[in-house]
C-alpha cells in the first residue's frame, strides 16, 4: 500500500497513460483516450508541481490530453495526435535526462 504514490504519480502512470492514449487514437475510441488521459493525469500533475519550465509543460500535457479526447470524439485524428506532443516531449526529455545522468 505504501507504493501507491510512485504508481499514481510516477512512470507507471506515464507509460500506461501513453499506451492507452495512443491505442485510443489508433482505434478511434474517445472513451479509451479519456481513460489514458485520466491515468496519465497523475504524472502530469506531478510535473505541474515542479518549478518552471516543467510546471508549464505539465499543464500543457494535461490540456493536450484533454484536447486529444475531444479531438477523437469529433473525428479529428491529426489534431488528436498533435495534442499529445507536449506529453510525449516531456516524457522523452525526462527519460533522456535520466539516462544521461
Amino acid at each position: 500500500m505504501y507504493l501507491w504514490p510512485a504508481i499514481v504519480f510516477g512512470w507507471p502512470s506515464a507509460f500506461a497513460g501513453l499506451v492507452l492514449l495512443v491505442l485510443g487514437i489508433a482505434l478511434r475510441r474517445a472513451w479509451l483516450v479519456g481513460v489514458g488521459a485520466l491515468v496519465s493525469a497523475g504524472f502530469c500533475a506531478y510535473l505541474a508541481m515542479n518549478p518552471l519550465p516543467f510546471r508549464l509543460l505539465g499543464l500543457l500535457a494535461i490540456a493536450g490530453n484533454v484536447l486529444a479526447v475531444l479531438a477523437v470524439h469529433r473525428r479529428r485524428l491529426l489534431l488528436s495526435c498533435l495534442a499529445l506532443l507536449p506529453f510525449l516531449f516531456v516524457s522523452c526529455y525526462l527519460i533522456y535526462r535520466m539516462r544521461v545522468s
